[in-house]
């Protein structure tokens, strides 16, 4: 465990309405989840969210973040299209070998998912596992520029990335980081970690609106 888990607890604007409130509480947790880092040999990834599987074919659980109740959608059901895990699975996944990082994650091809909850995963590696010396990096399928400029401020080695494949991967050894929060509540350590990532670069624009 690298932290601890922690209360969140919610305060409710007096200027919400019931329905606004209650909206808010579907997507939140009471209590943010521990961060963990976990490490097995002989292990498997599937799919485009990178579930893993240990060398019998079973799930490896307690590593993804709870969701609230953003539209009925659970870790588990997405899990659970990828069982079993046959043996042609097995054969047909591609071997990497040596020390593979785990980087990827449901919704990593989408911007906030990719900063909030993989991005932050880099820095739950630290003390633990030196992310130099892995031999693989498995990434989300499609690497775009934000993704590359994020792991490039966050120091992972791009020649390393390998995309996620439909086929899967057979890793000889597998290091992976649970989501730093819920889904969309993030710790404090993750929102300073990620404020000082990025370079400060003057601009000549006074702009008094920016639009995202």
């Amino acid at each position: 465990t690298v932290h601890a888990a922690s209360p969140a607890p919610l305060k409710r604007p007096p200027n919400f309405s019931n329905a606004e409130w209650r909206v808010l509480n579907s997507t939140c947790e009471p209590e943010i989840p521990a961060s963990r880092v976990f490490a097995f040999g002989n292990g498997y990834i599937f799919g485009d969210e990178s579930w893993v599987f240990d060398y019998r074919g079973y799930a490896i659980g307690g590593m993804w973040d709870r969701m609230g109740g953003v539209g009925g959608i659970s870790h588990a059901s997405n899990m659970t299209k990828f069982g079993p895990v046959t043996e042609d699975m097995r054969r047909r996944a591609r071997r990497l070998p040596g020390k593979t990082v785990l980087l990827n994650n449901m919704f990593g091809d989408n911007y906030y998912h990719f900063v909030n909850q993989i991005v932050t995963k880099v820095p739950l590696f630290s003390g633990f596992f030196d992310i130099a010396q892995a031999d693989h990096i498995v990434v989300p399928p499609k690497l775009t520029v934000f993704m590359l400029d994020w792991f490039s401020y966050a120091g992972v080695d791009i020649s390393k990335a390998i995309p996620m494949e439909p086929a899967g991967f057979a890793c000889d050894h597998i290091i992976m980081a649970s989501n730093p929060s819920p889904f969309s509540m993030m710790q404090e350590w993750a929102c300073r970690y990620l404020r000082d990532l990025p370079p400060v670069q003057e601009s000549s624009i006074a702009a008094e609106r920016i639009l995202v």
